[in-house]
């Protein structure tokens, strides 16, 4: 007896759709790159939704250890053709002859550099055949990075301090790659005397430090206009307060203005305290929010205060 016929054909037609729709309808596109200049990051600005998006948060932060409103303004630096460079290069002795082997290699640069960048591979100290492990220190008052090596360099070889585009100013610019190359001798180079240790005393008691330029009625001080002790100084801070009391304060105090989470001051890394930054943020983009400290129309902290401010940070913010 015949087995009766099945309704259904023996092979279903393939569903899939031929290779070529695949390529033209299945793979994905590519996303636009992120803007990478300055026009750019206002372009993204100006976009509605981002700007639904990010306002509240923005206009809720308030510049930390500053009198100001933020502005969008602000918050992204000007636009500028001016590129991220190294304007200088200091070694022990001349370029043209032979460095100690244990040398301290200074690059200036030509904005304030963002020290999260700088870090190996971006930064190296190499022969022509490998990397070698170093020191690197980053100072936002000179915009500078100082390198050295852990280890004593051999004599009569040749190295190199390399630059990646991958380290960044504080504005999101590249850096412009640079090599360094020197040549050591058989030498070494006597140790330099240690910085002498700053108090922050010392900073808040100089005729033009911080109580003389910030601690003023109606901003980083509990005085009020009648001499009384009843006002709220400006975001808490009050630069009247005992230095112990004050220390402790603005090493624990997260900073309401950082996008960043910084403290005011992180103990041992002034690159990441935010109260060095709002006073140096008059010359560069420093990553603030408001406008720099001193509050325009008060005379600001010379480049030597801020020196040593950024030293007592180093040496522990004691």
């Amino acid at each position: 007896m015949r087995r009766p016929r099945s309704p259904f054909p023996r092979r279903l037609p393939s569903l899939s759709p031929p290779a070529s729709f695949l390529s033209q309808s299945i793979r994905p596109k590519p996303s636009p790159p992120p803007p990478a200049d300055a026009a750019g990051r206002r372009r993204l600005w100006s976009d509605p939704v981002a700007r639904t998006r990010l306002l509240p948060i923005l206009f809720c932060l308030l510049g930390s250890a500053a009198c100001s409103v933020s502005t969008d303004a602000e918050f992204y630096p000007p636009v500028t053709d001016s590129p991220f460079v190294v304007t200088g290069v200091a070694l022990p002795l001349p370029a043209d002859q032979a460095q100690p082997i244990n040398p301290t290699i200074t690059l200036s640069l030509s904005d304030l550099p963002d020290a999260a960048t700088v870090q190996f591979p971006a930064l190296r100290l190499s022969t022509r055949s490998g990397s070698l492990e170093f020191l690197a220190e980053v100072s936002l008052v000179d915009r500078s990075i100082r390198v050295r090596p852990k280890k004593q360099l051999l004599p009569e070889n040749d190295y190199y301090v390399v630059l990646g585009a991958e380290i960044q100013a504080l504005s999101g610019q590249p850096l412009r790659p640079v090599s360094v190359p020197f040549r050591t001798g058989s030498f070494v180079d006597p140790a330099p005397p240690g910085d002498p240790v700053v108090t922050l005393g010392q900073l808040l008691t100089d005729a033009a430090g911080l109580r003389a330029r910030c601690a003023q009625v109606g901003c980083h001080t509990a005085r009020d206009a009648g001499g009384g002790s009843t006002a709220q100084p400006a975001q808490g801070l009050s630069f009247d307060a005992a230095e112990r009391a004050l220390a402790d304060f603005l090493a624990v105090t997260p900073a309401r203005g950082s996008v960043e989470g910084l403290l005011l001051v992180q103990p041992g890394v002034p690159e990441r305290s935010y109260l060095l930054r709002k006073l140096i943020a008059g010359s560069g983009f420093a990553r603030i929010v408001g406008a720099p400290m001193p509050p325009p129309g008060l005379p600001g902290l010379d480049a030597a205060f801020s020196r040593a401010l950024e030293r007592w940070i180093r040496q522990g913010a004691h």
